[in-house]
């Protein structure tokens, strides 16, 4: 007895993890670079702080899941980000809280004057809300072929 599609069928399940990885690894990558285009063009532009870089990049963990990393090599980078004292107080009393879970990390003693400049959480913020329905487009136009 013979199963129609049955290995136009396996072959697409047997695809369907490498593909999915790697249009769920293009897809967050542009958007890495987006973030990080937006994040730089806001990031004050002041000649003492031109030693600090910015970097982004994206891995698969061990679990098989892919982290998307973008940082600056600087404290000073997150201390302008949420500002310090009671500038970063003001500032971080109004974010999500996972701003706030990452600006305690930088916290010292509550006594800084730096006013917040934010610039990369808004880059984020910007763009994270279409990174889920491009993977979703992406993929179907992948599967479109094997239907």
């Amino acid at each position: 007895m013979r199963i129609r599609g049955l290995s136009k069928t396996l072959r697409m399940l047997s695809d369907l993890e490498s593909i999915t990885q790697d249009e769920t690894a293009s897809v967050l990558l542009h958007f890495a670079n987006k973030i990080m285009a937006d994040a730089k063009a806001a990031f004050p532009n002041n000649p003492e702080l031109e030693s600090i870089k910015s970097y982004s990049g994206i891995e698969v963990t061990g679990e098989g899941q892919l982290k998307v990393t973008i940082y600056f090599n600087s404290n000073l980078a997150a201390y302008i980000e949420f500002g310090t004292g009671r500038f970063a107080a003001s500032y971080l009393a109004g974010q999500a809280e996972e701003v706030s879970k990452e600006a305690i990390k930088f916290y010292v003693d509550g006594t800084g004057t730096l006013q917040a400049s934010p610039y990369l959480f808004p880059a984020f913020y910007r763009y994270r809300d279409q990174i889920i329905p491009e993977i979703n487009r992406r993929l179907e136009i992948r599967f479109r072929k094997y239907a």
